[in-house]
């Protein structure tokens, strides 16, 4: 991943939102103000495994499962 300048933090969704480790904001996946989607990943059949997104308040790079 080019992006990747510091820490990745892995964490995971509940009902469509996740809680930045850093700031504490919570990140709704229906709110595009609060984040900047950045990666994809994919399994071998299609399904989505996790995505990669930027906290618009503090700049911490999640990887979201």
């Amino acid at each position: 991943m080019m992006f990747m300048r510091g820490k990745v933090y892995r964490v995971e969704a509940i009902d469509g939102r996740v809680e930045c480790p850093v700031c504490h904001t919570i990140i709704d996946s229906e709110d595009f103000e609060n984040y900047e989607f950045l990666d994809i990943d994919d399994s071998y059949y299609g399904d989505i495994s996790s995505i990669t997104i930027r906290c618009s308040r503090c700049g911490a790079v999640l990887e979201v499962f």
